[in-house]
């Protein structure tokens, strides 16, 4: 807001949407966005899927509530959870970008290698990597496209301890805590990479009333 940001919804308790019906995903999606307009004052009209597990049907509903973007769409079919979104009837209007009727989709940046899809742009695999495997990787996308996608959780910024439920497997928790230290310096340094290399820092929100879509 002030110092330039913009605030969206992803969901009411981070379930993931393949389990969740059109009604349910409705209902708690318009009591998530009721929550934070409260608290922030202002109109909510962005989403992201949690594990971005967004199906079509639940982008259109999305669209009939008001929203006018989404950025929950990846090409990682080797992830479990994760699911390539159906964006029949949509143009892609750019590098990452797809549009229908002022609606607009982000696509979250993958590296194509080997036929196996690396997500390279945040969550875990921010905090997995080390920097120089990431300068590489970054260095490979960069040939081959002009627009990146940043996401973060404000837990992996900080190294204060994190309140795991009880009864987490290994995997979960491995998944949640590795990285952590650090991983805010190790974001500023991509950051600095990027700047160097000319990039511009919009939010979704700002790119979308650029490309005249509000």
């Amino acid at each position: 807001m002030r110092r330039g940001h913009a605030l969206a919804c992803h969901g009411l308790d981070h379930g993931l949407l393949t389990d969740k019906g059109l009604d349910q995903f409705a209902d708690e999606t318009q009591r998530a966005r009721a929550m934070i307009e409260a608290a922030a004052g202002q109109r909510i009209t962005g989403y992201r899927a949690s594990c971005f597990t967004m199906e079509r049907d639940k982008l259109d509903v999305l669209r009939q509530m008001g929203f006018t973007y989404d950025s929950s769409k990846i090409r990682f079919v080797q992830h479990p959870l994760y699911r390539n979104l159906d964006l029949t009837g949509f143009q892609q209007a750019d590098d990452l970008v797809y549009v229908r009727e002022g609606f607009a989709e982000y696509e979250i940046p993958t590296l194509e290698i080997g036929g196996y899809s690396v997500p390279i742009s945040g969550g875990g695999y921010l905090r997995l990597f080390p920097f120089w495997l990431l300068h590489i990787l970054l260095g490979l996308y960069a040939r081959r496209h002009e627009n990146f996608t940043i996401y973060v959780h404000p837990f992996e910024l900080t190294d204060l301890p994190l309140p795991l439920p009880k009864g987490l497997g290994r995997a979960t928790r491995f998944r949640c805590l590795v990285g952590r230290r650090g991983n805010l310096k190790k974001l500023r340094r991509v950051i600095r990479w990027l700047k160097k290399r000319g990039a511009r820092f919009l939010t979704l929100e700002a790119d979308r009333r650029e490309r005249g879509l509000s």
